[in-house]
């Protein structure tokens, strides 16, 4: 079982973040830190998003 980073916050209450979802952010911020200027758009980012949503529709 994937060990789990579990956060405290007050207005939520206790978190836990997946392993492979802290692995994620670290290898996104360890490609961008390499190229900045290859970053994504926020703008395309959420087209990216919207659509991968309209699949489940």
């Amino acid at each position: 079982m994937e060990k789990l980073i579990k956060i405290i916050s007050a207005e939520n209450g206790e978190s836990e973040i997946p392993k492979w979802q802290i692995n994620e952010v670290r290898k996104r911020t360890e490609n961008y830190l390499k190229n900045p200027n290859n970053a994504n758009d926020i703008d395309d980012f959420l087209k990216e998003i919207e659509s991968d949503l309209n699949l489940f529709k």
